[in-house]
């Protein structure tokens, strides 16, 4: 599998297509999702697929195929005039925005069949949440180590 073919993997397993959305100004029409939303999932998903596929993509190639994709769906590309001072509906070139978000918890019935374990991996995975918990509470734990130390000098 190339790139380009593992890029379309995930957009297949892991998104799903939406119109734009309104802007607060109530005349502009965007894209929801920026591709360095996209490319940090992407990433990630990479590195859940274990040693198959060692190195992610570059990003250069990750939005290019993006493009080419946004451009041949009902959507198209409008990459406004060039220039960051006017993007169009999907940004710029260099900063394009997509037609595209992330299924909820990637867990489609497809990526189930396709990879066995990530239910399992998924349930055995600490969230962000938790993770952050328990890095307060280690943190609080340092803080009373330095109070008793500075206590007991």
């Amino acid at each position: 599998m190339d790139e380009t073919e593992l890029i379309n993997k995930w957009m297949t397993l892991n998104t799903e297509d939406v119109d734009p959305e309104l802007e607060a100004d109530g005349l502009t029409l965007r894209a929801p999702t920026h591709a360095n939303i996209l490319y940090a999932h992407f990433d990630w998903w990479v590195l859940e697929q274990g040693d198959w596929w060692r190195d992610t993509p570059k990003k250069n190639l990750f939005k290019r195929v993006l493009i080419e994709w946004q451009k041949n769906s009902k959507y198209g590309f409008d990459g406004g005039a060039g220039s960051r001072s006017t993007p169009g509906v999907n940004g710029t070139s260099m900063t394009p925005i997509f037609n595209l978000v992330i299924n909820k918890g990637m867990a489609n019935m497809e990526e189930k069949k396709a990879y066995p374990d990530y239910a399992r991996r998924l349930k055995d995975k600490a969230t962000i949440d938790e993770l952050r918990e328990g890095l307060a509470k280690a943190n609080k734990i340092a803080d009373l180590y330095k109070q008793l130390y500075e206590t007991l000098k």
